[in-house]
């Protein structure tokens, strides 16, 4: 005969969230513990005894309270959570958070964070500096390259076409041209990136959400993971670089806060544009962007890299995302 199954109380909240009290019956959670005592006895060395072998007391006694306990309600969830968002048409965007009420009787508590509503009031327009480049400055990069190529001591050689021959200038004045050209390109690659960073500040200011305390908090853990990455491959503690930066642990968490909180309005700012100025990206323009980057990594790498960019991948769905963040920047700023 199944285990009777549990009674349900689901709460909606702010901030988009819905809270379900599942109160398990008895039976359900006798046959959690069950699983979990057979799954431990088939791993766990116990003394005088082959694996799958020992008394259910003696495995309880290894596992510990607690250590059974977690491994109950985990048991329980693996099939409580499918079933709980599909009864009540739950649609979370981060993993719930769980709590346990009560033991005896095992009351469950868990909280879904859904997407909540997103506004965005008008953006700020962009002022978009033209670029030009001056003759002295022309000329003083000029001056710099012919210096890098003359001996200490001595003065650079004046510019004439043979000179500039030696740097594959058919003269001196393609020279210049082809310097001006390469200053202004340089201008104007930053003028764009000026002008693109501002703008995503600007949305993140415009955008209006109802942010909920978990949402932040697993934002927040995010940037922590981010940060302690960095430092593992730069072989330094967290300790060691809160000393070096001079920063509290009270300092950083203020910090991390900030930062998930405009990341957070910022994504959601950007994907409502993108819903609202209906920006898609075709399969053949993202196969060819991947391909770009195959085509530099070296022989021996690509075939795992194919398969990590394939569709319906993690590296496929984050360059489709990197592909329509540019198309709206570009829609934004024309």
């Amino acid at each position: 005969m199944p285990p009777s199954p549990p009674s349900i109380a689901i709460k909606r909240l702010s901030h988009a969230r819905s809270e379900c009290t599942v109160n398990v019956s008895p039976d359900e959670a006798l046959e959690a513990e069950k699983k979990v005592l057979h799954r431990a006895a088939q791993t766990l060395a116990i003394d005088g005894f082959r694996p799958g072998n020992a008394p259910g007391e003696m495995v309880r006694k290894k596992l510990g309270e607690d250590t059974l306990q977690q491994e109950v309600v985990r048991t329980i969830c693996l099939h409580l959570i499918p079933s709980l968002l599909q009864e009540h048409s739950l649609s979370p965007i981060i993993p719930p958070t769980l709590t346990i009420a009560s033991t005896k009787p095992l009351v469950l508590t868990l909280t879904f964070v859904e997407k909540p509503h997103v506004a965005v009031k008008r953006i700020k327009p962009i002022e978009k500096k033209d670029q030009a480049v001056e003759d002295q400055e022309v000329e003083k990069l000029i001056e710099n390259i012919l210096r890098q190529q003359t001996e200490e001591g001595s003065s650079p050689a004046p510019l004439t076409d043979e000179v500039a021959k030696a740097f594959g200038s058919s003269s001196a004045e393609s020279l210049r041209a082809d310097v001006k050209q390469s200053l202004l390109a340089q201008k104007q690659k930053q003028e764009k990136q000026r002008q693109e960073n501002l703008l995503l500040s600007h949305i993140a200011d415009a955008t209006e959400v109802d942010l909920a305390p978990e949402l932040i908090a697993e934002e927040v853990n995010s940037l922590y993971g981010e940060l302690i990455d960095r430092l593992k491959s730069a072989n330094m503690a967290l300790a060691e670089w809160l000393t070096h930066t001079k920063k509290s642990e009270e300092d950083l968490q203020k910090e991390f806060e900030s930062q998930a909180l405009h990341r957070i309005k910022l994504r959601f700012g950007i994907e409502h544009l993108m819903t609202e100025k209906n920006i898609t990206i075709s399969d053949e323009k993202i196969a060819k962007e991947i391909q770009q980057y195959l085509d530099y990594l070296p022989p021996e790498e690509r075939e795992d890299a194919r398969k990590r960019f394939a569709s319906g991948e993690e590296g496929y769905a984050r360059v489709r995302w990197q592909l329509m963040v540019s198309a709206l920047i570009e829609n934004l700023l024309q």
